[in-house]
This record gives C-alpha cells, structure tokens and sequence, in this order.
C-alpha cells in the first residue's frame, strides 16, 4: 500500500497531515529520482559533508535530512544518467550558481521536484474537506501581503526548499541571514573542491577528504564564542528546557546580526551539536577541546556561537552583548511561562568566551544528531 495517494488525507486534521507527510515526502522522493542507486550514495557522502562542516539542523536553520534528500533528488533529475561522484559534484556547482542568479533561487522561487504538491484540491462536492490542506500550501510572497486588511507580518522565506507531497510545504522555514551566509560559503568552497577533483589526473581520494573534513569552528575559525548554557534540576524538567531554547536560538543570532531597520557590528555562527553535561560520569572527549569550564550542574546543556566583526565595523567601538542577552533570557522564560511548563529550577546562563589554546579535555558528549 502506498502512502503517497492523497485519498489517505480526507477528514485529517492538520497535526495528523503534518504527521503522515513524513514518510509520504519520504516515498514521493524515492519515486521522482530517476535512478536509485547513485541518489542514495551521493546523499551518503553530502550528508556526511553536512554534518561534519556543521550544517545539519532544521531547527537551528540550517539543512536537515530532508532537505538534502530533496536537493540531492533535484540534481539527480537534472543529471538522470550520472554517476554518484558527479551528482556531488554537480550538487555544489549547481546550488552555488543558482543561490546567486535572479530567478533561480531565492523567496520567490523555491527549489522543488514536482508542482503536484502545490496544486490545490478541486473534488466536487468535497471542497470543505481540502480547504483547510489548501491553506497550508506554500506561496510565493505578494509584494504587499495582508491579513484580514492589515499588513503581513510573513517572515521572508530565505531559499525555499518545497517538500513534493500534498500539501507542499517549505522545510527550509527556520533559515535565517546567518545560516544562509555559512551554508553559501561552505557550498562555494564544496565547488571549489570538486573541481579541482574533476581536474587532477591522479587520485582524487585526498580531494573527497578535504571535502568531508571537520570545520575548524573552535580551532580557528573563531575567537571570540558565546555560550548558551541550558539548566535545569530534573532531567524531566531539563528536557523541556532545551527542547524550547534550542528552537530559539535562531532568534537570539537574529538579535545579534541585527535586521531591516537594526544595525548590528556582528557577524554570528551557532554551532549546531549541543553538548550534553549529563554524560558528566561517562567516558568522552567530545567537550571542545579549546574551551575550559564545562557547566558544573548535571542537567546542563551548552551550545556555542561563534562570533565576529563584520567587515565594515566600526573600529575600537566597545563591543556589547548583555543587551541581547537579557533579552533572549527573558524571552525564553516568557514562552515557557506561557507554554505552562517553565519551573523555578530553569534557567539560561550566557557569556562570552574566548577560545583557550589545547584546554584540557573534558568529560562531556556531544548530542548525535
């Protein structure tokens, strides 16, 4: 039985559609690449290169599994004959391109695989039935948007991802200027490597380990980090806690790069694996080997962004963060007030941190994702 038959839908509630549209984009992907073999190997090896350069998250905005399912399934239908090494790097070279020519990719042109997705339900007689699905189709913004005769607040949709299974969503929602920037950089520096394997003679294995290497986000990359850190006195409680601070953390990297109307000096990087310090007693080396003080509460859990001036700062200008961070504190509690479940044991500690040469290592794990 297939999944992917939008009859499955009728009289669903929207939860219940968000719920099954998991495994129906899942199947619909499958059945829209042209040959099986080659996509799933290149999405191996680009998963691999997403993780390991620090840009695997939806929550945090950057790319999840099925964003680069549907973009690796893209390639593979522009290139339907091609071998796995050249759909990587076809991947790079093609997304590159097009995240910077007009009419390519960007809010008002997503990338997707099919337009069944988008197209809204007509059945005679069963209107009512769809009209709520058909809500929650993505479209492109109108130049001036309103609701209910007000202006639209709609957040600008960076670059649109469209699942392909009714109703098409965008799973690229949480991206924000500052993912957006690291992902284009690491997508220009992917092409750059990839040609540079097409073009040598000889073995190309040291070039597709380049690709996959590491990021040097503590090592070098930055210098200056802010910590987040997320504590809690129960692991029930603490659970809660991280689960609703890590989905805003985007909104304090908004508040430190600044937005339409708001200058900022800064130019900010969340690091997207959060440290678990509840693995205290464990064996482990995955705290950041060039940061000291890991959380001396149990129940904490820390990310880190890293942060740096922007190229047209004003020099000697004093730097200043408490203001964003008071207020990112104070956001944070006010949505676990409102969702019922904040306690007096919650709390996020924030500072800023310098990079610390060969720290010494920590007993601390890494959360997999």
């Amino acid at each position: 039985m297939t999944h992917i038959d939008d009859k499955y839908l009728m009289g669903a509630s929207e939860n219940t559609v968000r719920s099954l549209n998991g495994t129906r984009v899942a199947d619909a992907i499958l059945q829209l690449v042209p040959q099986h073999g080659p996509f799933k190997l290149a999405l191996r090896l680009i998963k691999m290169w997403c993780k390991n350069r620090g840009l695997y998250s939806n929550k945090l905005g950057y790319l999840g599994g099925v964003q680069l399912a549907i973009l690796t399934a893209r390639i593979c239908q522009l290139y339907p004959c091609a071998a796995a090494n050249t759909i990587v790097a076809k991947f790079f070279k093609v997304l590159g391109i097009w995240s910077t020519v007009a009419g390519k990719w960007g809010p008002t042109d997503p990338i997707r695989l099919n337009k069944e997705g988008q197209e809204k339900k007509t059945v005679p007689g069963q209107g009512t039935e769809w009209e709520v699905l058909d809500r929650s189709i993505w479209e492109p913004p109108l130049q001036e948007q309103t609701t209910y005769g007000k202006p639209s607040r709609r957040r600008e949709e960076l670059l649109p991802i469209l699942t392909p299974a009714y109703p098409s969503m965008n799973s690229t929602f949480n991206m924000n200027n500052s993912t957006k920037r690291i992902l284009l950089q690491e997508l220009e520096r992917g092409q750059k490597i990839t040609e540079q394997i097409d073009a040598s003679t000889a073995s190309s294995m040291g070039g597709w380990s380049e690709l996959v290497e590491p990021t040097d986000f503590f090592s070098a990359r930055y210098k200056t980090f802010v910590r987040v850190d997320f504590v809690a006195g129960t692991e029930e409680n603490h659970r809660s806690w991280v689960g609703l601070s890590e989905s805003q953390l985007r909104t304090f990297v908004d508040s430190l790069e600044g937005g339409p109307g708001r200058k900022s000096q800064f130019l900010a990087h969340v690091y997207p694996k959060g440290f678990d310090w509840s693995s205290v007693w464990q064996e482990g080396t995955g705290w950041p080997e060039h940061i000291q003080n890991a959380p001396s509460n149990r129940f904490a859990h820390s990310f880190f962004i890293g942060v740096e001036l922007k190229p047209n700062a004003v020099p000697n200008e004093k730097v200043e963060l408490r203001f964003q961070m008071d207020k990112f504190k104070a956001h944070l509690i006010k949505k676990a007030t409102d969702g019922k479940f904040y306690t007096d044991d919650m709390s996020v500690d924030m500072s800023p941190v310098k990079k610390k040469v060969r720290a010494n290592r920590c007993c601390c794990s890494p959360v997999n994702k």
